[in-house]
């Protein structure tokens, strides 16, 4: 963007110029696209079940089975990790969506645009052991969990709990 500033401003006509151009772009919320990738898509399985992380279009998140692997034959089982200060951001590469925690008190997952300001699309990726980890919602401090149904949804994290710890490979 170039800016022109006249002779007769001088510094302080630049400096209030810069000011407000920092104000402007600092309204814009940024999607996971500009934000730093940690790595190739990944997938997340569930270390009870087995099921995959999975998700949709119209932006339900549970789980399925797939026999040849998560994200083998589907791509809606695959998910960008965004890294930043609050934690990770996860993006289907199918659909673009990101994963959301419900708010405080809220057990709800789904999948919305992505917007870095939003805390509930942020989570902890907490270590319990090699390539398995506890998906922490930065907005409401519970852990992804699911069931045997194919649910996705979030409790309060335990770690006695096997539902709520997903293998994610390195």
């Amino acid at each position: 963007m170039k800016i022109s500033v006249k002779k007769k401003t001088g510094v302080i006509g630049a400096l209030v110029a810069a000011a407000c151009m920092t104000v402007v772009a600092a309204q814009s919320p940024a999607s996971a696209a500009s934000l730093r990738a940690a790595s190739s898509a990944k997938t997340l399985t569930n270390w009870q079940t087995g099921y995959c992380l999975d998700g949709d279009v119209k932006g339900a998140v549970y789980t399925s089975k797939n026999s040849n692997g998560c994200g083998a034959n589907n791509p809606y089982q695959r998910w960008n990790f965004y890294t930043g200060t609050n934690g990770v951001m996860l993006q289907s590469s199918k659909t673009g969506l990101c994963v959301a925690g419900g708010g405080p008190g809220s057990d709800r997952v789904s999948a919305v645009s992505c917007n870095s300001d939003d805390p509930k699309q942020w989570w902890e990726q907490r270590y319990l052991m090699d390539d398995v980890y506890a998906m922490i919602n930065y907005q409401n401090r519970r852990a992804l969990d699911s069931n045997l149904n194919g649910n996705a949804y979030t409790s309060t994290f335990s770690d006695s709990n096997s539902y709520m710890k997903w293998f994610i490979p390195s």
